[in-house]
């Protein structure tokens, strides 16, 4: 596979990434679309299941990120997630004192266990939107 077969999606607190699944949702939306939810996340979970690790205690919320991503790209309704945790932004074009503090606050998410989603935006112009 190569890096663009790899998607980052949101399952349950974490952003994850997966191999195959654009394919994947490529080829069942010729023939899976109208089967239930139960149904689109017992295949998804077997296929992708085998180029990807997913952990036993995150199956659930693999099976909701799955489905959400699925109905999202055949174009049906979908329910997605409520973000959790606090959102921090670290704002700076990329020097070695914003990247030491992103990660410096990394570590402490980690080493806390605090649910949060840190970003770092290094495009200054966004950065004036963002108070």
């Amino acid at each position: 596979m190569t890096e663009k077969d790899i998607t980052k999606i949101k399952a349950g607190k974490f952003d994850i990434s997966i191999a195959g699944i654009k394919q994947l949702m490529a080829e069942m939306a010729k023939t899976r679309a109208d089967k239930t939810d139960g149904e689109v996340a017992r295949f998804m979970m077997e296929r992708l299941s085998l180029a990807n690790y997913i952990p036993g205690g995150a199956k659930d919320d693999y099976e909701r990120a799955f489905i959400r991503e699925f109905r999202k790209f055949t174009g049906q309704p979908y329910q997605d997630e409520a973000p959790q945790g606090l959102e921090i932004k670290v704002l700076g074009m990329g020097c070695a004192q914003c990247n030491s503090l992103e990660q410096t606050v990394m570590g402490l998410l980690t080493e806390l266990d605090f649910p949060a989603r840190p970003d770092h935006v290094t495009d200054i112009k966004k950065m004036p939107d963002m108070g």
